[in-house]
């Protein structure tokens, strides 16, 4: 099934895909059961995505992490490659769906939207966490990061508080 297609009249935006991509990537990672602080930081520097304005852009660029930077085509920090190791999971697989959690931002941060790409990214993730047994919530759930319809492929900047309040509702804090 296609991301970018409507879901009972919802066209799920770019910060939709992406809080689906990390709602199923963070409960894909307590199934693992992988441990790494490197990749708790690129996640909740991803969940921050959806509150990034103008004034706080470059600083959320800038960040780097050596996971981060592997992801995007660096060299995979050792510690995160032994902690794949350790919890017995495919080290290709895993920097698989997590180049792709990376790439539903960085593939459209300086370019068009290619929707082609998102739901690849999107649909990546989803099969990489389906393959451990974790599924996304409903696509309703995700209504709060905005439509594709609403003529922004980002879909609706949130506010910091309102994006913890919602994914506390989840269970993903």
């Amino acid at each position: 099934m296609s991301r970018s297609s409507a879901h009972d009249g919802f066209v799920p935006s770019l910060n939709a895909q992406l809080a689906a991509a990390l709602v199923v990537s963070e409960r894909t990672q307590a199934v693992l059961g992988l441990e790494s602080e490197l990749l708790d930081e690129v996640v909740e520097h991803l969940w921050q995505w959806p509150t990034v304005v103008p004034d706080t852009f470059m600083d959320w660029h800038d960040w780097r992490n050596p996971l981060y930077m592997g992801l995007l085509g660096g060299e995979m920090p050792g510690d995160f490659v032994a902690a794949v190791r350790r919890v017995d999971a495919d080290v290709e697989a895993v920097v698989g769906w997590l180049m792709a959690l990376v790439e539903i931002v960085e593939a459209h941060l300086f370019a068009a939207t290619r929707w082609d790409v998102a739901d690849g990214c999107v649909d990546h993730v989803l099969r990489f966490g389906a393959a451990h047994g974790v599924t996304p919530p409903p696509w309703e759930v995700f209504r709060i990061f905005g439509s594709k319809s609403d003529g922004n492929d980002w879909g609706t900047k949130v506010e910091a508080t309102d994006l913890a309040e919602w994914r506390g509702s989840l269970g993903v804090l």
